[in-house]
């Protein structure tokens, strides 16, 4: 398993109550610590933004469950459950009721 690390995963405490973005309840802002593995699909979202530092925000899922929207500064990813799940994030604060149906 390869951890990308900012410095802002270098402060333990953050780091340990970093969860799965897969495991956020949606309406959730977020800040990405890090990314737990270095596969191609990964590689990609980080090519479009979603890389450790960025804050965000868990919009919708599918019907089935993936994949997940998520909202970025200046666009809005589709991200498979499966990616997500290696995808570990802190949450800014509680999730509100106000997501788009």
């Amino acid at each position: 398993m390869t951890t990308i690390d900012t410095p802002l995963t270098a402060n333990f405490s953050i780091h340990s109550c970093a969860v799965s973005l897969a495991g956020m309840p949606l309406g959730t802002r977020f800040r990405v610590i890090a990314i737990d593995e270095t596969r191609e699909s990964l590689l990609r979202l980080m090519e479009m933004g979603l890389i450790p530092g960025v804050e965000g925000l868990l919009e919708r899922t599918a019907p089935l469950g993936t994949p997940l929207s998520l909202r970025l500064p200046g666009c809005t990813l589709a991200v498979r459950r499966d990616d997500a799940e290696c995808i570990r994030v802190i949450p800014l604060d509680p999730p509100t009721n106000n997501t788009p149906d």
